[in-house]
C-alpha cells in the first residue's frame, strides 16, 4: 500500500473530525481499515450516556416509511450533567460544506435537515431513551486530498458520509439513528 494512503488512514482514524471537538472520544474500531473511522463519544464531564436529539426523517419527507431515522443538527444531552452538545450539523461539517467554505461558497446540505425543537431517539426495542454514542465517517476521497496538499492536514474533516448509532441503556440494542451522504 502506498505510503501517503497509510499515513492518511492513521491520520483519520487517531484524529477525529473537527464537529467531535465538544466531546472526549475514543476510537471505536480495532477492524481492518475499511474506509470508515469509528468514535465513541462522552460528555466532556465523563459520562457516556445521555439522550440522542435530532430530527425524524418521517416529519421531514412524509413519504419516508422504513426504520425511524434522525436528520441534522443532531446532539448529544448527558445524562449525568445535562450539557448539550453537538454531534454534526450537515450543513456545516462533512466534505461537501468544507469544500464550499474553501471556495468562498455558501455551504449546501444535501440532506434533509431539521429546524426548532429537536426530538429525542427513542430505542425501537424497549422506548428508552439514554443511549452511549458512535459514530462513523467515511473516508472515500483521499485521491482527491491528494491533489490538493494543502488539506492533508485537515483530512479527517472531509467525511463523505456519516453514521450515527446509539446502544440503548436499559436492554443493550445497538440502533442506527442517522445516516447521510456528504459528497
Amino acid at each position: 500500500m502506498d505510503a501517503w494512503i497509510e499515513k492518511m488512514e492513521r491520520q483519520v482514524t487517531t484524529i477525529p473530525p473537527s464537529c467531535l471537538n465538544g466531546f472526549n472520544y475514543a476510537p471505536a474500531s480495532a477492524e481492518e481499515w475499511d474506509e470508515w473511522a469509528a468514535w465513541t463519544l462522552a460528555c466532556q464531564c465523563g459520562c457516556t450516556h445521555g439522550a440522542l436529539l435530532g430530527y425524524p426523517l418521517s416529519e421531514l419527507n412524509p413519504d419516508y416509511e422504513a426504520e425511524p431515522l434522525f436528520m441534522s443538527p443532531l446532539n448529544f444531552r448527558c445524562s449525568s450533567c445535562g450539557a448539550k452538545t453537538q454531534i454534526i450539523d450537515t450543513k456545516e461539517h462533512g466534505y461537501n460544506s468544507e469544500i464550499a467554505r474553501l471556495e468562498g461558497e455558501q455551504s449546501f446540505d444535501s440532506n434533509y435537515r431539521g429546524s426548532g425543537q429537536p426530538q429525542e431517539a427513542l430505542c425501537p426495542q424497549c422506548e428508552g431513551s439514554e443511549f452511549s454514542i458512535t459514530v462513523k465517517c467515511l473516508h472515500s476521497h483521499f485521491d482527491l486530498i491528494e491533489d490538493e496538499p494543502d488539506l492533508e492536514p485537515r483530512v479527517q474533516d472531509f467525511f463523505d458520509g456519516f453514521e450515527c448509532f446509539g446502544t440503548c441503556s436499559s436492554c443493550g440494542e445497538m440502533t442506527s439513528f442517522a445516516g447521510c451522504e456528504l459528497a
